[in-house]
């Protein structure tokens, strides 16, 4: 006797004419109920409009615009190689979070306000200690005998550099320095990204200071019009 496969399963109504997936009506209401519902955020075009972006419900017929998606991180590769993840189920698309927000792994921050990190302001007390031995500790760093041209370097050779200009750096201080800039494969940190962020720092340090000060010049100014008139 044959052997026959059973497909009565395959023949139920709900498998044979309904594909039920979210619409937009059905996210519109679902986000009504939260506290941060705005109603034009749904508007057309959005990803909450489609919220199931799949490489089975999504397709793009020139493969440059799949590779232009994968630049500017459009899409994002959870799993998997880059090479495969346009046709297989890790191919996810980044919902649109507004300006400002920090993405991770894990959760999203919304609306990331840095003045209110304290991180920050250890980052600013730490460039106000490096920056005034910034050009001899550069100095310092291009001489250094363990170092990649590109600036690549590692955290003893760095801590090195900084005791030879007499410049005393706390560990918490220096990790402080280290996470405002990224990593190579091996771990190491490019002196040219720290002196870019002591450059910022302090430029942004001597704005806040112009503004906070500017009302005091222009009474000063006012009383010395007073006085002269």
């Amino acid at each position: 006797m044959p052997l026959t496969k059973n497909t009565s399963h395959l023949n139920h109504e709900s498998i044979t004419k309904y594909t039920w997936s979210p619409n937009l009506d059905t996210t519109r209401y679902q986000a009504q109920g939260s506290a941060t519902y705005k109603a034009d955020s749904f508007s057309y075009g959005d990803t909450a409009d489609t919220p199931h972006h799949s490489e089975y419900t999504y397709s793009l017929a020139n493969p440059k615009e799949w590779a232009g998606r994968i630049t500017n991180k459009t899409v994002v590769h959870t799993g998997g190689g880059t090479n495969i993840a346009m046709y297989t189920h890790h191919t996810v698309t980044r919902p649109k979070f507004p300006p400002g927000s920090v993405r991770l792994g894990t959760f999203t921050l919304s609306q990331y306000l840095p003045k209110e990190d304290e991180a920050v302001k250890e980052l600013h007390l730490v460039v106000e200690k490096v920056e005034p031995a910034l050009t001899d500790l550069l100095k310092a760093l291009e001489g250094y005998h363990l170092y990649s041209p590109d600036g690549w370097i590692t955290s003893a050779g760095f801590i090195a550099c900084c005791n030879k200009v007499k410049l005393s750096l706390l560990r918490s201080e220096f990790l402080a320095l280290e996470r405002s800039v990224p990593k190579d494969k091996m771990g190491r940190i490019n002196y040219y990204h720290i002196a870019e962020v002591v450059e910022a720092v302090n430029a942004s340090n001597v704005a806040e200071d112009h503004t906070s000060t500017a009302p005091e010049a222009v009474g000063t100014l006012r009383s010395t019009i007073k006085a002269v008139n």
